[in-house]
């Protein structure tokens, strides 16, 4: 070897070598800040979430109020991936759209060192406790709806006391949720409990799947649906496409058996499974699977002069699903609205909410069927086609449930959620309780049933309503 290969494999060496070493110090800083930096007590700007987090990253979640304090999840901050993050001594994790943000506390928070007995925890009139305290500390929209929350409370509690059972309890805290008019809330008792306060005389009723599913297959000249049991799409006429879109979830393939669908029903199945997951882990496989269903419908639909999306039928889900789902009709990214938390009695700062855009989107006219059943993450698609000039809204207002649940839990192992977000649009107006508006109104029965029979006993009726609608729009 001469001198002169011999000293370029020297510099050569040593440039690995300092390469090396950076990548170490660079590495060893990451895994610092990954863990050390996070290390300490983080309470949420809104929801009552503390985050208690080791030195080696792994963290208890707690719910709290002011008179509980419960652990909500265990687990290791890298659950997270990239969805955490550390500014300015703010810590920030995104779940779907959701950006929580916690600051750091030195408070104890003693309630959360008190285990609680299993009497404490099984006792009615303690949960009931825990969930008005919940309810007046995250509830957004008292105001809004002129609610009296002491008289309310004090009614409640009275029947509490006096009978202070399971099955009060249920009738207590259900009452309270419509009292508060909370589009998003409900109470659901544990397994044991549901089979005790079931009605076997209740009256069978036309559920939102059957309904969407019969107006699919009676709507759609040729269907091109595959692999797919929440999305529907094919051909309406020879100039225009159909989507039926039934949920904003129920979406991504979570690895459920079909031994576990025939032992707990496929909504308990995918439950149990959804909640063995961190939500932001969920959530982004649901974005994903409907990124990979629209593709296949893309393909499909593109060369149609105009596409008709059906979400009449559709209660909602997750935002990032509509989000993903608009985006394959918009040419570039474009803020469509912005979301805050209610916290402590006031609101967080917000955030933006944006849609982005497919390289392979939707070009034509879209026209967008809604009613008083479209609720929830559906709305977020509702609202966010308002800012998308192709779209047009046919049909009536949607529910006006806008804002995005808060899921908590009792100590007796009760699941409720209640309403504690804002979504507004860029005008500064919110819809919560009055539903996004729609260009052309075709009028629909408020009643939910009313509405579905109607539908469900002259679909031929329904179908001919919705093209005749979209012609005067035409024109």
């Amino acid at each position: 070897m001469n001198s002169n290969n011999y000293r370029y494999l020297n510099k050569f060496r040593n440039y690995i070598l300092i390469l090396l070493i950076n990548l170490i110090v660079i590495s060893c800083i990451s895994i610092s800040n990954s863990t050390e930096s996070y290390e300490g007590k983080w309470v949420s700007l809104g929801g009552n979430w503390l985050l208690d987090i080791d030195s080696n990253g792994e963290y208890t979640e707690y719910d709290f109020t002011s008179i509980s304090c419960q652990i909500s999840r265990t687990d290791n901050i890298q659950e997270f991936g990239d969805r955490i993050s550390l500014s300015n001594d703010t810590l920030k994790i995104k779940r779907g759209v959701i950006q929580y943000s916690y600051i750091r506390s030195n408070k104890d928070y003693e309630l959360c060192d008190n285990k609680l007995t299993e009497e404490i925890k099984n006792d009615p009139l303690f949960n009931f406790e825990v969930f008005s305290s919940t309810i007046f500390e995250n509830y957004a929209f008292m105001e809004l709806n002129s609610i009296n929350w002491i008289e309310l409370y004090e009614v409640s509690k009275e029947k509490m006391i006096k009978k202070p059972t399971n099955k009060t309890l249920l009738e207590v805290t259900q009452t309270i949720l419509d009292e508060i008019n909370d589009n998003h809330g409900y109470i659901e008792p544990s397994i044991e409990y549901i089979e005790e306060f079931e009605n076997d005389n209740s009256v069978n009723e036309i559920g939102d799947f059957l309904i969407s599913n019969l107006v699919s297959d009676n709507h759609m000249i040729d269907e091109y649906t595959r692999d797919s049991r929440i999305v529907r799409w094919g051909k309406m006429n020879d100039s225009i496409g159909y989507i039926n879109v039934k949920a904003m979830f129920l979406i991504s393939d979570l690895g459920i058996t079909q031994k576990e669908i025939e032992n707990l029903g496929f909504e308990r199945a995918y439950d149990k499974k959804y909640y063995s997951l961190n939500e932001g882990e969920y959530i982004e496989m649901e974005r994903l699977s409907m990124n990979e269903t629209m593709s296949k419908v893309m393909n499909d639909l593109n060369g149609f002069k105009s596409i008709i999306i059906d979400v009449r039928f559709n209660g909602g889900g997750q935002d990032a699903v509509s989000l993903e789902l608009l985006s394959w009709f918009n040419d570039s990214p474009k803020l469509m609205a912005r979301q805050s938390l209610f916290y402590n009695s006031k609101e967080s700062p917000t955030w933006d909410i944006i849609i982005e855009s497919q390289e392979k989107h939707f070009t034509g006219d879209v026209y967008l069927l809604t009613s008083q059943q479209t609720g929830s993450a559906c709305e977020v698609f509702s609202m966010g086609s308002m800012v998308l000039p192709r779209f047009k809204r046919i049909g009536m207002r949607t529910m006006g449930a806008m804002s995005t649940t808060l899921e908590k839990e009792l100590p007796n192992g009760w699941k409720f959620s209640l309403s504690n977000e804002y979504y507004r649009n860029l005008e500064g107006e919110y819809f919560e309780n009055q539903g996004v508006p729609i260009d052309y109104k075709i009028d629909y029965p408020d009643d939910r049933q009313e509405f579905f029979r109607l539908v469900m006993e002259d679909l031929e009726s329904d179908k001919r309503e919705i093209l005749k609608a979209v012609k005067q729009v035409e024109n």
